[in-house]
């Protein structure tokens, strides 16, 4: 008897510790508000957008913005390349809610021109400074995020000075 109820003890205790590792092994998987400040700061950078495409995006990830929908890490980093071309972006963090895999952030884009180009079809001149508001909601699969949802809330326009 004393040698079943050693046996149930010990393999109570090693399922236990197999829950608890099992545990922690799968919080190491998700994105949390350490990781997603790290991508921010990366991505602010903008030195290396396939780095930061590679490390913190899925392959299959979405991008949604009001204006165009982006699927798969390939499609994303070009539009991250081209969109950045003559302009440095920014992104502020104003706040920001983490859920398990998901985060929704309210982020204030900065977008500093550093030449004279068309814009997304705006003349846009050295200096000028354009900032977007936004409402930022993240689903998030093994540590990386997997869908991007964007919502515009407000948009000002700073000219250079002459």
């Amino acid at each position: 008897m004393r040698a079943k109820l050693r046996f149930y003890s010990i393999l109570s205790f090693v399922l236990m510790c197999g829950l608890v590792f099992q545990s922690v092994a799968a919080s190491q998987n998700v994105m949390d508000k350490e990781k997603y400040l790290q991508y921010v700061s990366e991505f602010n950078k903008g030195e290396d957008f396939e780095k930061v495409v590679s490390t913190y995006y899925t392959p299959d990830v979405v991008l949604d913005m009001p204006t165009i929908r982006l699927e798969g890490r390939d499609k994303v980093l070009k539009f991250f390349i081209d969109v950045h071309k003559g302009m440095k972006e920014t992104l502020k963090i104003e706040s920001l809610l983490v859920d398990g895999g998901k985060l929704a952030a309210q982020i204030l884009g900065e977008f500093y021109f550093t030449e004279d180009i068309d814009w997304r079809g705006k003349p846009m001149k050295r200096g000028d400074i354009l900032y977007n508001k936004w409402f930022v909601f993240y689903d998030t699969r093994d540590g990386k995020i997997s869908q991007v949802k964007l919502c515009t809330r407000s948009v000002e326009f700073k000219a250079a000075r002459p």
